[in-house]
């Protein structure tokens, strides 16, 4: 009975002493201020992916655009 007592009078203060040990919670860092310059290479970005996006587009579609399937056979696969 003794033997269980001291178990838990053990577990107990090595739980406060560990509780005790431990860091806190981290401090969240601020967010890195957007000055301009940033903000144009943002949108070159932007651009420049817009532009890939159309040009896959017209590799896919044609340059006439998305045009609409017409009915009948499927012709290839995966349409």
């Amino acid at each position: 009975m003794q033997a269980a007592a001291i178990m838990a009078a053990t577990a107990f203060t090595a739980s406060t002493v560990a509780s005790m040990v431990t860091p806190g919670p981290k401090q969240q860092q601020l967010p890195v201020p957007v000055v301009r310059d940033d903000a144009s290479s943002m949108i070159d970005a932007s651009d420049k992916m817009a532009q890939r996006r159309g040009g896959a587009s017209d590799i896919l579609n044609g340059d006439s655009g998305f045009a609409k399937a017409l009915p009948g056979p499927k012709t290839t696969l995966g349409s």
